[in-house]
């Protein structure tokens, strides 16, 4: 048992040297205001022990009305996980600032961070100046939360505050964080959520950044091996054929410093006698090269599809005028 606390001792005997106290509807009380939990006798801190946070209730809740800075309250917080205060009123240039203590409150007390909003979609310092709730993160950070004014101001400051048992809400990261996000609703409150990202475009990350999984716009996940179907395309052969030796276009270049990738070429010979060397081109330089002799075809899958050079065309050239059909797949990607 930590400290001097023995559990023959009832509370009302234990907190019988606390400025005040709340009472509990089992009868027993806690400290409500004016200083921090001590031991009588070496005027230490001590923390609640289990038998104590065992009698607290889900939720405490504490009212305060303030005239002048100084400490709106100062209670222990073993065995509650979450903080939120209600502003009801606050003058103008009035400041109120939370802070956490890990020695009881001694001494040791460092600024609280929390959220503000019913849904803590807007993050927030350790101060605030304005009416509204506010939502602290409590558990871990410390066995003591203290409020107090600062600023010049006249007229009431009023505000309600409770301990919870349960967190209410979450700053993680400078990010609050706020449950599940409903399908088809905008992710403003950052929710802890389980999908792809809805893409119709994609951008490239830095090398070793984390990437999203991508989904389409309708949700479905984009199983492909390679990227969205708005980033494929095709080509078809024109009418009749090539039948001369100039380069063909299949896919003009890509914007930026985007590549083309070749994943699949069908290629058929029509003429009765001419057989060809073909080949695929990034501009001037030839990344495939292939023959097919009169009446063949050809239909080729690239596992590892053929990459062109950032921004530049994918051509198809054959060596001997014939008459070559080629259609091709591919995708562009960085």
């Amino acid at each position: 048992m930590a400290g001097w606390f023995n559990k023959t001792l009832s509370l009302s005997s234990v907190f019988s040297t606390i400025a005040g106290w709340i009472e509990l509807p089992n009868g027993k009380t806690v400290p409500a205001h004016g200083a921090i939990l001590t031991d009588p006798t070496t005027g230490g801190p001590v923390d609640l022990t289990q038998a104590v946070q065992d009698a607290l209730p889900d939720k405490l809740t504490l009212t305060r009305s303030m005239t002048e800075n100084g400490e709106v309250f100062a209670v222990p917080v073993d065995g509650f996980a979450s903080l939120s205060l209600s502003v009801t009123s606050i003058p103008s240039g009035c400041t109120f600032r939370v802070k956490v203590s890990n020695d009881g409150g001694i001494s040791d007390w460092q600024d609280l961070r929390g959220v503000t909003g019913a849904s803590g979609a807007t993050l927030l310092g350790s101060t605030g100046s304005s009416q509204g709730l506010y939502t602290f993160p409590i558990a871990g950070k410390g066995n003591a939360v203290r409020v107090t004014l600062e600023g010049t101001w006249t007229g009431t400051f009023t505000c309600f505050a409770t301990l919870h048992r349960e967190p209410s809400g979450i700053v993680q990261g400078g990010v609050a964080v706020h449950g599940a996000g409903a399908h088809g609703t905008i992710a403003t409150i950052n929710p802890v959520k389980v999908a792809s990202r809805a893409r119709s475009s994609l951008s490239a990350v830095s090398d070793g950044a984390l990437a999203d999984i991508v989904g389409t716009l309708e949700g479905a996940l984009v199983m492909r091996p390679y990227t969205i179907p708005e980033k494929e395309w095709s080509y078809a052969s024109p009418s009749g054929g090539i039948t001369d030796t100039a380069d063909v276009q299949m896919k003009a270049s890509p914007a930026g410093s985007d590549r083309l990738y070749l994943t699949g070429l069908i290629v058929e010979n029509a003429h009765a006698s001419a057989g060809t060397e073909y080949s695929v081109k990034s501009g001037a330089s030839t990344i495939f090269r292939g023959h097919i002799g009169p009446g063949q075809s050809r239909e080729l899958s690239f596992a590892n599809p053929l990459r062109g050079n950032a921004a530049t065309p994918l051509l198809f050239a054959v060596g001997t005028a014939s008459t070559i059909y080629v259609n091709a797949t591919g995708f562009t990607a960085p």
